[in-house]
């Protein structure tokens, strides 16, 4: 759900809340229909991708997993941001 909040730039947990009753694509989203998400790391490997091997371009374990914790960083803020936004709604009410 915060995933589309992030996209649809909806800030905060009462909008969310609102999207999630009434828009039928974060119903879905939120049933999780057809599992399509899963916390596993995914490798992709076939002859119909063109390789290439540039260090920008090529992973290992410890730039995933740098990666995943810039991720995680970003993502903190952006609940931190939420909250932020849900204490400034308030005081409007």
């Amino acid at each position: 759900m915060y995933i589309y909040g992030y996209c649809n730039a909806v800030r905060s947990s009462r909008r969310l809340e609102k999207e999630a009753k009434r828009n039928l694509e974060l119903m879905w989203l939120l049933n999780k229909t057809l599992h399509l998400y899963t916390k596993d790391y995914i490798a992709i490997d076939g002859s119909k991708f063109k390789a290439v091997n540039a260090k920008d371009r090529n992973f290992t374990q410890s730039k995933l997993d740098d990666r995943l914790e810039r991720i995680d960083c970003h993502i903190t803020e952006y609940l931190l941001m939420l909250d932020t936004e849900d204490k400034e709604e308030g005081i409007f009410y």
